[in-house]
């Protein structure tokens, strides 16, 4: 019997970011703030995984995502251009792969602010897995950095087994 072919990845316009060591995939429409927020947190020490496109495969029944070779380690700052994050942060900037522990909904600031506290959203399902989704609208960089360092937490702290192998 022959193996199964590997299935391809999908490939998502988003940002993939590792904060307090979790996976959050950034989701939004283009200029809405996915990149400037990507680093507004890498000043904060915390990680990129891949920017503008993310390649999301299955490993071990959990998702992962990586940034496709020729953007690997680059940035969009918008009216910058494209910035190599390795140049900028230093080597810890970049993680070559990340698990995709939550996905964060990135909706544009004339919309209704969504009721407090903030609540998951229906899942997102990947890898054919659930994961909690938020949704968050555009604010300043410093301010939704904050609260995904929140969500990194709280995703963290459910007792939840995060077994991404």
């Amino acid at each position: 019997m022959t193996p199964p072919l590997p299935v391809p990845p999908l490939h998502l316009h988003a940002t993939l970011v590792a904060v307090h060591g979790l996976g959050l995939l950034l989701r939004g429409e283009s200029g809405v703030g996915k990149s400037d927020l990507a680093l507004e947190l890498l000043r904060r020490g915390h990680r990129l995984a891949a920017d503008d496109v993310v390649e999301v495969v299955e490993r071990q029944g959990w998702p992962w995502g990586s940034a496709p070779a020729k953007i690997t380690g680059r940035l969009e700052v918008r009216e910058v251009g494209v910035v190599d994050v390795l140049d900028l942060f230093g080597p810890d900037a970049v993680v070559a792969a990340s698990a995709i522990d939550a996905v964060v909904d990135l909706l544009p600031a004339a919309d209704a602010p969504p009721p407090r506290p903030i609540e998951p959203a229906d899942p997102t399902t990947l890898a054919g897995l659930d994961l909690p989704t938020f949704l968050l609208h555009a604010a300043d960089t410093t301010t939704l950095a904050n609260r995904l360092e929140v969500i990194a937490r709280l995703v963290s702290n459910r007792g939840e087994e995060l077994t991404h192998g």
